[in-house]
This record gives C-alpha cells, structure tokens and sequence, in this order.
C-alpha cells in the first residue's frame, strides 16, 4: 500500500515523527518563514499516488537491469509517496528531518536566511532527482536550510535508515543511487550556472532557460529573492526576455 501524506493544521505541534511544515507565506527575501503548524501523515490508498509509486518503479527498471522482486518488495514496503502543495515549506533550519526524497514531480529548492534578510538557494531539484533532509543520507547532520515546494510536488520518501539498508543489501538499489547523484550533480551545476552571473537580467534570463515551465509560475517576489533582484530588474528583464522570442 503506498501512503499519502494529508497537511492537518494545529498550533499543538503534535505529529509525532513526521516533520514539521510551515504555513506558506506571500513574502520573500525578509528572514525565515513564521511557522504555525505541523504535518500529521495518513495511510491513505490513492490512485495517483499509487501512480507515483508505479513510475518511480518504472524509471528505476529503466535505468538499472537485473532489479530483483526483493529489491523492489523492499522498497514498496518502507517508502511513502508524499503531496507537497506549491509554497508548502517541508521542514526549517536545523529540523530534524531524517529523510531521502525522490522527486516524481514538482521542484524543491533549500533556502538559507542570512543575518540582512537575504536568501541564499543552495540548491533547486525538479523531476528526476532528489534531496535529503539532512546534509546527506549517510548523516544525522541536520541541514541549516528551509526547504520549500516551488510547485505541486509529489516524492517518494524513505527514511535514511532504510535508503542505507538499501543499498548494503542490493546492488540494484546503490545502482539506482549512482545514477541519481550524477544527475543530481547536473541540476546543481544548471543552478550554479545561473549564480555566477554577475549582471541581474542575465540571472533571470539563464533562470527562465534553465526551468522553462517552473519559472513563469512563480510570482515574482519569489523570483527577485531568488536571483537578488529588484523588482524593476525583474520587469525589465522580463520584458526583454519575452520580446526575443
């Protein structure tokens, strides 16, 4: 049974081992996200997420051969498909969020707050590719970042215990990890790309090549304190961007 994650508002922080979330917010760039909730999570057997689950398969299948019925059995049984909506923050700096996740859509970015209010991105991942909960799956570090939903994302979750156990017991699996940190790789130097632009019009218009379908969606005080521009860099910019094409 694949499991799917319901967000139950309450000021009582109750939730018991699932992360905590935050209230999405309509300002950005000024400090860290007021949180008010905690995320309950439900068994719930749903059609999509089944779904989600059976394309994770899928894209393991078709890029690793020889995947075993254990493996695969393995991993059924202790990963849970999880429903982020846009903006949804999924857990704050120096959160205790123990957790590999594999997203199947959507995009998921880490935010850092500093002292002056700015936000750094250290990194962004869209479909494909996935992220942890603390610095890395193979540490208890927790991660000093806030970590949001840019778009309606769906991931399949495991806990890092279980993503270790993985890959000592099949080959298959770590496989399947190799392959997920050179493309992980890829999308972090697409971003680095964007970062190393000094001029703020060229951020944005390597930021709309980079994620044509993700960047028109998000407003635009999200995308000023993404890339560190004002708001008429960002009219401007976009005006020239959408007039050359």
């Amino acid at each position: 049974m694949v499991s799917l994650c319901y967000f139950c508002l309450s000021r009582s922080g109750v939730g018991g081992p699932v992360p905590p979330a935050c209230l999405p917010g309509d300002v950005y760039g000024r400090g860290p996200p007021h949180c008010l909730a905690r995320r309950l999570a439900f068994d719930y057997f749903d059609t999509p997420n089944k779904k989600t689950m059976d394309n994770f398969i899928r894209f393991w299948t078709s890029h690793v051969s020889h995947l075993s019925d254990t493996a695969l059995a393995f991993v059924r049984a202790y990963s849970k498909v999880f429903v982020y909506p846009a903006g949804m923050y999924l857990a704050r700096a120096g959160d205790y969020w123990p957790y590999w996740n594999f997203v199947a859509e959507g995009a998921v970015m880490a935010l850092r707050y500093e002292e002056d209010g700015s936000v750094v991105v250290p990194w962004l991942v869209t479909a494909g590719s996935y992220f942890t909960g603390t610095v890395h799956a193979f540490t208890e570090r927790r991660g000093e970042v806030f970590i949001q939903a840019l778009d309606d994302t769906r991931v399949v979750q495991l806990p890092n215990h279980r993503l270790q156990e993985a890959q000592q017991l099949y080959h298959a699996f770590s496989e399947l990890i190799n392959i997920l940190k050179q493309r992980r790789l890829e999308q972090d130097g697409l971003l680095d790309r964007v970062f190393r632009q000094t001029e703020g019009e060229v951020r944005f218009t390597i930021f709309f090549d980079t994620y044509p379908r993700l960047a028109p969606q998000l407003p635009m005080q999200q995308v000023c304190a993404i890339l560190q521009i004002s708001s008429s860099t960002y009219q401007r910019a976009k005006q020239q961007y959408y007039r050359k094409r």
